[in-house]
């Protein structure tokens, strides 16, 4: 009787995932790098600045036009770079990304995480990623401080698989764990 329990739960987990660039812009939210950007918005303001002082100084005229609307835009890629750049780069990630493309198969026990996909078969062992976060919708597995794995919660088939997910991390994974409850 204690080994029909022993191996079901050992039993993996098997999660089917078709990623999307809402998926992958979850790995930047979770990421502490995230926080560099906040270096950019004195630039922001320096150029609304110069966008301003240009037509309080010479009026809003077709010579000035475009040097006004190269300050804006300017100002608002630097004000707005979390939403703007993560965003274009998970879109453009999935759209020439065939790996990340096409549907993967992940398997998570206690040996680690193996995914499996038509392209590619891989074998992570717990101690290959730094740390592992939760957010709102995924399961953030991270190898560097801005790229890893994402797995979504909408792929597990129920509540009671992402509850078993939580306490296969809490018992399998040692660096730096972020769960909700």
């Amino acid at each position: 009787m204690e080994d029909a329990a022993t191996t079901k739960d050992n039993a993996p987990i098997t999660v089917v995932v078709q990623l999307t660039a809402g998926d992958l812009n979850d790995l930047w939210s979770g990421s502490g790098v995230r926080h560099v950007v906040w270096i950019l918005i004195p630039f922001g303001l320096l150029y609304l600045y110069f966008a301003f002082a240009t037509i309080v100084n010479d009026g809003l005229t077709t010579a000035n036009a475009l040097t006004v609307t190269l300050y804006c835009v300017t100002a608002l890629i630097a004000l707005f770079p979390g939403s703007i750049i993560s965003r274009a780069r998970s879109r453009l990630m999935i759209r020439y990304g065939p790996t990340l493309s096409e549907s993967r198969q992940f398997s998570l026990s206690d040996r680690g995480v193996d995914t499996h996909s038509e392209l590619m078969t891989c074998h992570y062992q717990w101690g290959a990623f730094s740390r592992v976060a939760e957010s709102r919708r995924s399961f953030l597995l991270y190898q560097t401080p801005i790229s890893g794995m994402v797995i979504p919660k909408r792929c597990f088939t129920s509540s009671a698989e992402i509850g078993q997910f939580r306490v296969l991390l809490r018992n399998q994974f040692k660096g730096k764990l972020r769960l909700r409850d």
